[in-house]
């Protein structure tokens, strides 16, 4: 649902500027439920769990911590081996992180460490089985009526390219003016 953003963007607000000010974290960032920290070698995990627990996270909300919802890796220091040093998936995006570093811009040469992003394995998956059902239920049915193949290219726009809200934005403003009024 495109409100769930919006509020819990209001909810997350504090739990964000406690984790995002934390001299350990050099990088926050949240998707509506899913976070990303990536934190100085001081933050370990046993400590990364503790500060989350005691960063003001709503009380109606926890966290996972078991299964493949959680990573939590320390990346080693630059060597010059070529291979991928660490891989984790985060919104439907694979990222792997080199071991090496390389040399990077025009007029000043900088070394950075490469990252490739790829959709994820498990994105894909999910994608060709929604788009899969929505044939089935179609095919399903002894004889395919016009509303029934409308509502068929409908699901497959809908999965397979980004999709307009129509009028989203001006509900949004609406909630949000109702909340600074109440």
């Amino acid at each position: 649902l495109g409100l769930s953003s919006a509020l819990s963007e209001l909810m997350m607000c504090s739990f964000d500027g406690n984790i995002g000010s934390m001299k350990q974290v050099l990088f926050y960032a949240r998707f509506v439920d899913d976070i990303i920290v990536i934190s100085t070698p001081a933050l370990n995990k046993k400590l990364m769990n503790q500060k989350l627990t005691e960063s003001g996270l709503p009380h109606v909300l926890e966290f996972h911590d078991k299964g493949d919802k959680v990573f939590f890796s320390q990346v080693e220091k630059v060597s010059n081996k070529q291979s991928t040093l660490t891989s984790f998936d985060f919104l439907g995006y694979e990222f792997h992180i080199k071991q090496n570093e390389d040399t990077v811009g025009n007029n000043i040469d900088f070394k950075r460490r490469k990252v490739n992003v790829s959709i994820a394995p498990s994105k894909i998956k999910k994608i060709k089985k929604r788009v899969i059902s929505s044939f089935a239920a179609v095919l399903s049915s002894n004889k395919a009526s016009q509303p029934e193949i409308e509502l068929l290219n409908k699901r497959l726009k809908f999965l397979t390219k980004n999709f307009l809200l129509e009028n989203f934005f001006f509900f949004l403003g609406s909630v949000f003016s109702e909340l600074l009024i109440s």
